[in-house]
């Protein structure tokens, strides 16, 4: 059987077992009424305006670095720059915002060492890792991010 082909049949059949019987708790807002509102109604906050423009420079410099980066391998090579330079972007539309503060800043500091430290580690990493390698951590990162989201864990965490 094709991989592909057995990755697609599995996920319809966990989606379809997950959307018949409510053993995960996907089916909790059934009884929820939803009413529309138009979009003029709803006023956004600061803190939404800055999310969506936090995502929309990431998603453009993910853009730039696709079209103007090259092959994949330079890529991987350059993700280093890519991270470092959207945090510093990102940063400081925060605190032009007056979201990022100096006392928040304070508080980070210790958290600036592990982050540099997991950037150097994760970019110097790659130069050693086959593409096998490369794909199942991909695969690993997409599968636990997948775990944690799932509703079942609402109940560990009290929500």
């Amino acid at each position: 059987m094709n991989s592909r082909l057995g990755i697609a049949l599995t996920t319809g059949l966990l989606l379809a077992a997950f959307g018949r019987w409510n053993f995960l708790g996907w089916h909790g807002r059934e009884t929820q009424s939803i009413t529309f509102r138009a979009p003029d109604d709803v006023l956004l906050t600061p803190a939404q305006k800055v999310c969506a423009w936090f995502f929309f420079v990431m998603a453009a410099l993910f853009v730039a670095q696709t079209l103007l980066g090259g092959a994949s391998e330079h890529y991987r090579a350059d993700l280093q720059t890519f991270f470092g330079v959207s945090t510093l972007i990102s940063g400081t539309v925060l605190w032009w915002k007056g979201i990022l503060t100096g006392g928040a800043l304070l508080m980070a500091v210790p958290l600036f060492a592990v982050y540099g430290i997991g950037l150097w580690a994760g970019t110097h990493g790659f130069r050693l890792a086959s593409e096998e390698a490369f794909r199942r951590g991909a695969y690993l990162v997409i599968f636990l991010s997948a775990l944690i989201s799932l509703p079942l864990w609402d109940v560990v965490i009290g929500r």
